[in-house]
Formats: structure tokens, C-alpha cells, sequence
């Protein structure tokens, strides 16, 4: 074993260029661990040797759950979630959940899941991203006071994108994004001091004018959508591309429902 650096996760089935079975002797040495003499034992511990291979699953399993809550600012995993070295991350935690319901999950893992933040629950995800939010909300009305100025960019300490949920449930309120708030929870976000209408921050400039009228299809989609979202006027948007702003308003919710931006400038039997 001495060709071998590091023999901590060497697959069972592993046999070297010499032909000698390695993988085979490292799992028969892991399970019979008190015919290991102590002078060999300390010789493969220099060499990484992990005697308990779930402890290296556990450690795997939590770095990318801890990878995945920097990246998202949240556990709440999809099924089919892969990180990008292979590691089936969501599976894991969609068998320890189906274990749980079923009371077969050993305690000692539900309570080490349970402290790392995975929420074991079979509620769907989207009960459980809507719990994520409201979270979000609570840490930043206890140090805001309320929801009212919170701006579309801003991200929390945990890495959550609290502004632009906030401001994805304006547009469901607005009618400028397809869909609607259940009246619960618009109640609990008007708890925490949402403001649903935020009034516009100006009409746009010449210059602003001048490009849009240059952009078509997608990029024009994409360039109103961003203007509306920091608070240029619809009214100056309609203007600027010889439409009403009513007819404005609904190639918008469109373009937010399909990603296409409808190519007509106004409707039917309708001048700008």
C-alpha cells in the first residue's frame, strides 16, 4: 500500500497497474479493524485512511450543502439538483426526507440533517420557498422596521435576494407579471410594511428615448423591463415607441409571461 498517497476514498473494486487488488484489501482492512496492529494502523492514518466511510460521506454530503446555501442563501434543494463535480445533492436529501415520513430515518442522522438546516418536511417546495422568503422578510424588518424601501438589489447576509422577490410580488400585484398573490399571504407581507406601488422616479431622458427606439424583439423587452423596474414612467415608455401606454402595459406582462416581445405597435383599429 505504500504506492498509495492517499487511501481514504479508494473505490472497492480498484485494482493497480501491478494487479494487486487495493481497493478489496482496504475495505476487508476497514472492516476488520482490531486485527489491524497498532504499528499498521498508525502507517495508514499518515496515509489519509478513513475507517468510517460514513463519516466521509457525511462530510461530502455537508460541504455541498454548505456550497449550495452560499450560492442560493437557502437549503431548499431541488430533487434533481447535481453539483457540479456529480454528487447528486438533491437525491440525498429527497431519500432522507421519504425516510423521515416513513419513520425509518436513524434519529442521530435526522438530528445532525436538522442542525445543518434541511428541512425534512414533504411540503412542496414552493410552501417552503414561500417560508424562506417570509424569513428573509423578518430579518430585514427587524433591522429596516418594514419592507417599504427596500431596494430591488439588495441581497442579505445569507446570500438571499430578498429585493428582487420583493419586487417580483409588486409585478404580480401591478398586473405587469402573470399570476396573483393568495390573500394570506398578501396579508403577511402587508404585516411587514410592503409597499406594493412604488411611485415612478421620472420620465425618460432624450438620450434613453433615442436607444430604445434603436432596440427590437428581446433586447427591447429586456431594456423596458429594466427601465420600469427602476422606476422610469410607462407613460414616458409609450411615448418614446408611438404606442398607448395601456397597449404598453400588456406587451409587458407578454414579455414577462413568453419572453417575446409582441412585434404590432398598437392594436387592431387603434392609433398610438
Amino acid at each position: 500500500m505504500r504506492a498509495c498517497p492517499v487511501i481514504c476514498c479508494v473505490p472497492q473494486r480498484y485494482v493497480s497497474p501491478t494487479g494487486y487488488r487495493l481497493g478489496s484489501k482496504i475495505n476487508t482492512t476497514r472492516t476488520t479493524p482490531h486485527r489491524v496492529p497498532e504499528s499498521v494502523r498508525a502507517v495508514l492514518d499518515d496515509l489519509g485512511m478513513v475507517w468510517n466511510t460514513r463519516d466521509v460521506d457525511w462530510q461530502q454530503f455537508r460541504s455541498a450543502c454548505q456550497a449550495y446555501a452560499a450560492a442560493h442563501g437557502h437549503l431548499d434543494i431541488p430533487g434533481s439538483y447535481t453539483t457540479e463535480d456529480g454528487y447528486r445533492l438533491g437525491g440525498r436529501i429527497t431519500r432522507a426526507r421519504r425516510r423521515a415520513a416513513e419513520g425509518t430515518l436513524d434519529p442521530a442522522e435526522r438530528a445532525r440533517l436538522e442542525e445543518l438546516g434541511i428541512d425534512l418536511t414533504t411540503r412542496n417546495r414552493a410552501d417552503r420557498a414561500w417560508e424562506h422568503f417570509l424569513a428573509a422578510c423578518d430579518r430585514y424588518t427587524a433591522d429596516h422596521g418594514s419592507l417599504a424601501n427596500i431596494e430591488k438589489a439588495y441581497v442579505d447576509d445569507t446570500g438571499y435576494a430578498l429585493g428582487a422577490r420583493v419586487s417580483y410580488y409588486r409585478t404580480l400585484d401591478n398586473g405587469t407579471r402573470e399570476g396573483s398573490i393568495p390573500a394570506q399571504r398578501r396579508r403577511a407581507l402587508d404585516d411587514r410594511g410592503m409597499i406594493w406601488r412604488i411611485a415612478p422616479r421620472g420620465d425618460l431622458t432624450p438620450a434613453q428615448a433615442e436607444h430604445l427606439r434603436t432596440l427590437h424583439g428581446t433586447e427591447l423587452g429586456t431594456a423596458v423591463l429594466a427601465l420600469t423596474d427602476t422606476g422610469i414612467t410607462q407613460k414616458s415608455i409609450a411615448a418614446a415607441l408611438g404606442m398607448h401606454r395601456s397597449y404598453l402595459n400588456i406587451k409587458i406582462r407578454a414579455y414577462r409571461a413568453t419572453g417575446a416581445w409582441p412585434s404590432r405597435t398598437a392594436p387592431a383599429g387603434r392609433t398610438p
